[in-house]
């Protein structure tokens, strides 16, 4: 991909400056094996990411932190974003630093090399003592390596002064009496009372020693905090169980009306038709065919897509999850972008995507099953006069999103106009209106001149307090060829559903 683009912009460099130019050249000359590669600069092209490279020359970083911003912000994978920056980073040769870049180096190498001066000092040094010198001075000495044991000589006690003798009575003299044999017995038991009493003096503090650990260790081993509970387990998404691309929140087309039923609950309302049953909720319109789940077509975020996708979500993301490969069409202010898959019963089926062309966020998603083939043969068989007038109708409902409201107008009968009043009356009931749209649209009788058709019409109005009222109507209308134009001559409508959000 980088050496495609190089040899590309090789031939014109200001072709990065001309995103639609460009992005034209690549879908003809990108390979298909480098589709998924192509779909990341193709999104980074159309952020004008590579007219932010292109004039950002004298300030590299600030381009590169600029377009790291954009794409990150967009919604693509941080490996992508690296991946697209170091792209453009090389194919327009930042990653090499110019020549004049080389010689200044050298030349501050020089600047910056020590004066003479500096290389004289250091060959006479001050005669001041070194750090390393005045450490040494301050550090005590080492101890021996084999120091001798550590031997502490008690004080001796101090000497005792025996008691003054008693002056001899040279008169009354007493010899001293001689030790009996009963003192000695009675001397002797005393010492071994006292020894018994040493050593049982021992063997208490011994035991005292070994209950005071065992004390200690139960202590411990009942403060021993819990090991932590394991962290439970992250909650799985319902859109994860899903068993093939056409579903959303993990329920697949295909699935019977009763197992629908079991996540959907009571509708607020149901219609059947031509073989169909509508089941039309708040946030959900689903649809059956011969007891199965056949359609959805939902404007919530709520409702995922099996790769995680919701209305709200970007369009690039649409291109990351899902690639290029898809059929486009355009419809008033959006683009539809369609992909085909397979159901769980082997059924084809679309999953289409309407993306806002203001802000390129996803509007609806709808997933249907592809009709048999007889039928889509005649719906492309539609007679001429049946088109016209389809479109006509179409365009009244644009004009009122667009806020083209005197076109709309003009799309009426004079016996319409009675009934909707003059023009400022006509304009002033849609004051609050944020968007019209027709989301179906069937044949119910065609008589050459006169048409009718049955509808499904979408509604966006603003509320109080910024918040919007969604609701769904369902109705035909008859339209009429009058004066060469095809108008609109009488409507009947009933409300199906409506939201406050």
């Amino acid at each position: 991909m980088e050496e495609l683009l190089k040899k590309i912009l090789s031939q014109d460099p200001n072709l990065l400056t001309r995103r639609d130019e460009l992005i034209k050249i690549l879908d003809e000359q990108v390979p298909g094996k480098l589709a998924r590669e192509y779909n990341s600069i193709k999104r980074a092209l159309m952020l004008n990411i590579g007219e932010i490279f292109a004039t950002g020359n004298n300030d590299r970083e600030a381009a590169i932190s600029k377009a790291t911003e954009i794409l990150a912000q967009s919604g693509l994978q941080e490996n992508r974003v690296k991946s697209v920056i170091d792209t453009f980073i090389k194919v327009l040769d930042w990653d090499k630093e110019p020549a004049e870049v080389e010689e200044v180096k050298e030349t501050a190498k020089v600047e910056d090399a020590a004066p003479a001066w500096m290389d004289a000092a250091e060959e006479s040094p001050p005669a001041t003592q070194t750090v390393e010198e005045i450490f040494k001075k301050a550090t005590p000495p080492s101890p021996p390596k084999n120091p001798s044991p550590l031997r502490i000589t008690p004080p001796s006690p101090p000497p005792v002064n025996p008691p003054p003798t008693p002056p001899k009575n040279f008169s009354n003299s007493t010899p001293a009496p001689q030790t009996s044999n009963t003192s000695k017995f009675i001397i002797a038991g005393l010492v071994v009372v006292i020894l018994f009493l040493i050593v049982g003096r021992g063997e208490d503090n011994s035991t005292s020693e070994k209950t005071s650990t065992t004390k200690q260790e139960s202590y411990t081993e009942e403060t021993t905090a819990p090991a932590p509970a394991p962290p439970p387990k992250p909650k799985r998404e319902e859109y994860l169980d899903a068993k093939s691309e056409l579903s959303l929140n993990g329920l697949d087309l295909g699935i019977s009306l009763d197992a629908a039923m079991n996540y959907f609950g009571t509708p607020d309302s149901i219609k059947n038709e031509d073989g169909y049953e509508r089941y039309y909720y708040s946030d959900i319109e689903v649809v059956f065919r011969n007891g199965y789940l056949h359609a959805f077509v939902t404007r919530s975020p709520k409702y995922k897509t099996a790769r995680g996708l919701s209305v709200g979500s970007n369009y690039f993301e649409v291109l990351d999850k899902y690639g290029s490969d898809s059929s486009n069409m355009d419809m008033n202010d959006l683009t539809l972008y369609e992909y085909k898959f397979n159901s769980i019963r082997g059924e084809s089926g679309l999953l289409r995507f309407a993306v806002n062309k203001s802000d390129n966020r996803v509007n609806y998603i709808s997933i249907r099953i592809i009709e048999p083939e007889p039928v889509e043969q005649k719906r492309n068989n539609i007679p001429a006069n049946v088109e016209q007038a389809a479109r006509a109708f179409l365009l009244y409902h644009q004009s009122i999103t667009n806020g083209n409201f005197s076109q709309a107008y003009d799309l009426m009968t004079y016996d319409r106009l009675q009934i909707m009043g003059d023009y400022e009356t006509f304009k002033k009931g849609y004051r609050n209106t944020i968007s019209s749209e027709i989301t179906e649209l069937d044949i119910v009788s065609n008589d050459g001149n006169s048409v009718t058709f049955s509808y499904t019409l979408e509604s966006r109005d603003r509320a109080n307090g910024g918040r919007t009222l969604y609701r769904t109507f369902v109705g035909e209308v008859q339209m009429v060829k009058s004066g060469g134009d095809w108008k609109i001559n009488h409507v009947q409508s009933s409300k199906t559903s409506e939201s406050l959000r």
